[in-house]
């Protein structure tokens, strides 16, 4: 029993895709073609898993590039130096992700998160140098062991108690029952926090920094990541993120009815361009690329962007039912912005207590500051922010928002250690980015069902709507953000994509 997999999951993605035959023992009866809308982790992976089996994915892409939110940007100056923009930390409790990890032999090494390196809080003008959590300052510790006492009390002393998987999702539904409808400012208020440890906790936060920009979220959301202990030891893929998308497309494998393939060769090496419509034809699919060129599947896969489906797609009103297409418009994605420079010399490689993670209720909310071993350069994320806090980006040039990010970080290290060091800079909007609509969906208070529903749609729970097509990635995983969630919804569509093309194999 895996006690840190996502709860609602009950089945071991890992183990499926390790088998020697794949996804089934069986291979569909004709040249079996599913349509693969975006080539982000959850189309890839899918695309990935079903050549094995002898279906041929085809891929569609809006943008100019794969990996979707796997996107490691090299800069010019310096091909080794890499900001990602999107995924960036990666927790070892992951399994599907480490299967794949493991698979294409990526590295991975520590990510400068608060207090597992030594870290500068600022708040209310006041600066702190912490190198462990035994540092903090007192009200700090006083928070730091308040919430640790919180989510002790609610999932850690109780799962020490279960001992099968009945149990397991007896205890994870008492947690849905009890605070789905709750803000995770809510939660903090019942357990008795005041109006001060609040605000610390929101402005500084534990473990991936502060957390009030997300405070109206479901509480449920928060106690996810907590039961998956995703929020712990978090590491960066070693040579960029975007490097399991890469190999998902690129690696050959033993393919039944192709022999020796890959994803990229049975795409003759280029995925077809940005969807338009989709429509159902008796029992297959035809989908449309912007070109106007028409073309025929036994299934597809949809994982792009719930907006993108709304604003961008002309679906057939018979393919998804009224309550799975409320939920896709109901979907909530946060915005989020970062802020990155390359560095001439990554100078903290030199000072072994240079703070390498700064936490701040100033507009920076928070720096990074990235080692990499075949690169003198330095690269630094200046500012990682979600929400509210990101949409004071919005209004200005890539070149101000550097400078607005210089400016504040003079005060929060206490001296202007980076604007001489400064080559280049990439800065990222995701709500603004063409064709994602913001970088991740997490639920509301009074959104649960909706998540259900949205999983249940690949399961065609109600074979009466089960017409081929079927939703992936980020927008449809219980744990919107992270990557473990996209790839297990991505090999789930495959699964239910491939049961498709075996039974239309005799139809």
């Amino acid at each position: 029993m895996d006690l840190y997999n996502i709860p609602e999951q009950s089945i071991d993605y890992a183990a499926l895709v390790s088998r020697k035959e794949g996804l089934t023992e069986r291979t569909p009866g004709h040249p079996a073609r599913v349509a693969i809308v975006g080539a982000g982790a959850a189309g890839l992976v899918a695309a990935f898993e079903l050549i094995r089996v002898g279906i041929q994915p085809v891929i569609y892409e809006a943008s100019g590039r794969i990996g979707g939110r796997l996107y490691s940007y090299r800069f010019p100056g310096d091909s080794n130096a890499i900001a990602e923009l999107g995924a960036m930390r990666f927790p070892p409790t992951a399994a599907t992700l480490n299967h794949y990890l493991k698979k294409f032999d990526l590295d991975t090494q520590t990510f400068p998160d608060p207090l597992v390196v030594p870290t500068i809080l600022y708040v209310n003008s006041e600066r702190y140098i912490c190198r462990n959590e035994a540092e903090l300052p007192r009200p700090l510790q006083r928070v730091s062991k308040k919430w640790a006492k919180l989510v002790d009390q609610i999932i850690i002393e109780k799962q020490k108690k279960i001992l099968d998987k009945e149990s397991l999702r007896d205890f994870w539904q008492e947690q849905v029952d009890r605070y789905a409808d709750v803000t995770f400012y809510q939660a903090l208020r019942d357990d008795g926090w005041n109006s001060e440890e609040i605000n610390l906790f929101g402005s500084l936060g534990l473990g991936t920094g502060g957390f009030d920009s997300i405070y109206n979220l479901s509480f449920l959301e928060i106690l996810r990541i907590v039961n998956c202990r995703w929020e712990r030891n978090q590491k960066l893929i070693k040579g960029g993120a975007e490097q399991l998308a890469a190999r998902l497309w690129n690696t050959r494998r033993e393919c039944r009815r192709f022999k020796i393939t890959s994803v990229r060769e049975l795409n003759q090496d280029r995925w077809r361009q940005e969807v338009r419509s989709i429509v159902l034809d008796q029992n297959r699919v035809c989908v449309t690329d912007r070109s106007g060129y028409t073309d025929r599947f036994d299934a597809a896969i949809l994982t792009c962007a719930f907006p993108a489906i709304e604003a961008g797609i002309d679906i057939d009103p018979g393919i998804f039912s009224p309550d799975v297409m409320q939920a896709i418009r109901r979907a909530h994605y946060i915005r989020s912005s970062k802020v990155f420079v390359r560095t001439r010399k990554a100078f903290w490689k030199q000072e072994p207590h240079f703070p390498l993670c700064a936490i701040t209720d100033e507009i920076t909310r928070g720096t990074y500051f990235f080692n990499f071993e075949d690169s003198e350069s330095g690269v630094i994320c200046l500012s990682y922010t979600w929400e509210d806090s990101s949409q004071k980006f919005l209004a200005v040039s890539p070149e101000q928002q550097v400078n607005i990010c210089l400016k504040t970080l003079d005060r929060v290290i206490g001296s202007d250690l980076i604007r001489s060091q400064v080559e280049e800079i990439v800065t990222i909007s995701w709500e603004q980015t063409p064709h994602y609509h913001g970088a991740f969906r997490l639920a509301y208070p009074g959104q649960y069902r909706d998540q259900v529903i949205l999983s249940r749609q690949n399961q065609a729970a109600d074979p009466a709507w089960n017409r081929g097509v079927y939703l992936a990635g980020d927008s449809v995983s219980f744990c919107g953000g992270w990557l473990e969630g996209a790839l297990q919804t991505g090999i789930q569509a495959a699964v239910c994509a491939v049961h498709r093309c075996l039974n239309l194999a005799g139809a």
